[in-house]
């Protein structure tokens, strides 16, 4: 089946094949897997009503089966103890007791039957079956001409008029059953308008739910993020005077030690001393995401959390460094005095050290909150600056 366009699916249905690889009444580790993908984007699980029956009818006649051999087992051993020793275990009602089973079953891991439709044109089913249209076969197992797929048939349509119904487009089938992928079955689901993905097993199911959540998450929190920084830079003067009247940094922020020291892309301070800085100037809104950095800080109703980056550029004097120079301080002083700077350092005199004025460019973490008004972002308030 077609999955070009195929982004997140609205639902998950199961073929008897798939179905069946489950142990006895029970789930097992893949299946779970894809059930909690699925929980994770609130996508249902689906069975046609066929596919249903058909398992009920499976374990009736393995039931029978398993009666037989136990039968001959029981007259064996009832010959050689002279009684019928299973006698008194005759199993009544065998396929009302599997049929209430497999639907308590089915109900149980997750899985919801859909009825099958009534209004399936039989004219389309006959002239398909004529035609051998696929999922109706004209050749059997053996290489024989024949009729087989009515069953597969029955499931298509169910899963089309479910899809239809419930305004689905985008959908996953878990089928090992080829016919699902022929070009006919492909046209007649692009004609419906339902892009329709086919796994092959449980885990291959869980793999392309997982990647198209991965890539649309990104897109939305890309999409998102853009929409932020746009509203951000429109407040930018305000943001901008936030910053110098509000907050204070170190010259670790400048030149950060130990591993700190890695995450930043320009070295140009590495090797010297830090003498003056002349002027702190915010640029740019350079980074801004959705919620908070924080999980713990505090959420105001009808406002958005967002966090962003803002690129600050420091006019700087420096000089080489040399032994006698104080190591850099982790004391903390407001932008809006640089000067202030100078004083904390407390730097003696060396004679004959040349200086020079450089400009370097280091970035400030702010978190805050949008408020929204008509559904358009309108007003902005700052909650903290991380330095």
């Amino acid at each position: 089946m077609p999955s070009e366009a195929v982004r997140i699916p609205r639902s998950i249905y199961l073929d008897t094949n798939i179905l069946m690889q489950l142990p006895y009444w029970d789930s097992n580790v893949n299946f779970i897997e894809l059930r909690e993908a699925a929980k994770l984007i609130h996508v249902p699980l689906f069975v046609p009503e066929v596919v249903a029956q058909e398992l009920i009818q499976r374990r009736i006649e393995t039931t029978y089966e398993q009666m037989g051999k136990m039968k001959g087992l029981s007259s064996t051993l009832g010959n050689l103890l002279g009684r019928d020793p299973l006698g008194y275990e005759q199993v009544n009602d065998i396929e009302n007791r599997i049929t209430t089973i497999a639907n308590d079953f089915l109900n149980h891991i997750g899985l919801q039957v859909i009825p099958t439709p009534t209004n399936i044109p039989i004219e389309t089913l006959v002239s398909m079956a004529i035609r051998r249209e696929p999922p109706f076969r004209g050749i059997g197992e053996k290489g024989e001409r024949g009729d087989r797929g009515f069953k597969d048939t029955i499931i298509l349509f169910t899963i089309i008029e479910h899809m239809r119904s419930k305004g689905f487009q985008d959908a996953v089938f878990l089928s090992v059953d080829k016919i699902y992928s022929d070009q006919a079955v492909q046209k007649r689901l692009k004609d419906e308008g339902l892009n329709i993905f086919s796994a092959k097993s449980f885990t291959e199911a869980t793999l392309f739910i997982n990647q198209n959540i991965d890539s649309l998450t990104k897109k939305i929190i890309a999409e998102k993020s853009k929409q932020i920084k746009e509203f951000l830079s429109s407040k930018f003067d305000e943001i901008a005077e936030y910053i110098i009247h509000n907050v204070e940094i170190s010259e670790e922020f400048l030149k950060p030690r130990g591993l700190w020291a890695l995450m930043i892309q320009d070295h140009s301070l590495d090797g010297v001393s830090i003498k003056k800085i002349l002027r702190v100037t915010p640029k740019g809104i350079s980074r801004a995401l959705p919620g908070f950095l924080l999980a713990d800080e505090p959420r105001i109703s009808g406002a958005e959390a967002v966090t962003f980056s803002v690129s600050l550029q420091f006019d700087l004097v420096v000089e080489e460094y040399r032994f006698g120079i104080l190591p850099h301080t982790s004391e903390k002083f407001p932008i809006s005095e640089p000067e202030a700077f100078e004083k904390i350092k407390l730097q003696p005199t060396i004679r004959d050290i040349p200086q020079k004025e450089l400009t370097v460019f280091r970035e400030i973490t702010i978190s805050a909150y949008i408020f929204l008004e008509d559904g358009r972002y309108s007003k902005l308030k700052i909650s903290k600056a991380y330095t």
